[in-house]
């Protein structure tokens, strides 16, 4: 008689010599640093069938047993962790990511310190082109600006606007190109016009945004 509590301890052991675990893909910011993980697929022995398989073959005192390995695979793939936005504050530059693939860098504006941009992690919410801007302030910064702001030249958030789920906070083109490359705005990221153009269709709705220090 076999001692299938053997068996199933040496298969136990052997389980955790051979098991890898899957790893997730990540593109996250943690403590104001980005950390980016590619997946990996993992294997594990299939037990049940393992201890199956070594009993029948000791009993028929056969050497050599084939143990199946299966695949492990990650719940997020480095594939479908879709458009990524990286906003460097310190350095203003924001940088597009497709997966983990850098699309497209640009210069860009941020806060001032008393209107600082607000560092951490953010999703795009809304995109409009030719926006429309109203006045977020009218009893404090704002108070000599007008109501609103149509499209046209004059208007503050350029021709295309995408906006965050922080609130009043907008990536946005700028007539002020002087401004880009400073900390100028009251806690928006501006681009140039042209820049903010060809960056707007390349960003979905849903994009992570992830602000750094």
């Amino acid at each position: 008689v076999q001692d299938e509590g053997a068996v199933d301890a040496f298969v136990q052991q052997a389980y955790r010599e051979v098991a890898r675990p899957a790893v997730d893909a990540r593109f996250a910011l943690e403590e104001g640093e980005i950390v980016i993980q590619r997946s990996r697929t993992g294997q594990e022995i299939k037990a049940d069938i393992a201890v199956q398989r070594i009993l029948k073959a000791l009993a028929r005192q056969v050497d050599i047993v084939d143990i199946p390995v299966r695949e492990v695979t990650p719940e997020v793939t480095t594939a479908s962790l879709g458009t990524t936005i990286v906003v460097d504050v310190s350095d203003n530059t924001l940088v597009l990511y497709e997966g983990l693939r850098v699309v497209e860098e640009y210069r860009v504006a941020t806060g001032t310190p008393g209107y600082p941009t607000p560092v951490g992690t953010f999703e795009i919410v809304d995109k409009k082109e030719n926006p429309t801007w109203y006045n977020p302030a009218p009893d404090t910064w704002g108070a000599d600006l007008p109501p609103f702001i149509g499209p046209g030249p004059g208007n503050p958030l350029g021709t295309r606007a995408m906006y965050l789920n922080a609130p009043g906070i907008r990536i946005h083109g700028t007539w002020d190109s002087s401004s880009i490359g400073t900390a100028a705005s009251h806690g928006c990221i501006r681009m140039h016009i042209g820049d903010a153009e060809e960056l707007y269709p390349l960003v979905p709705i849903g994009a992570r945004v992830l602000v750094k220090p």
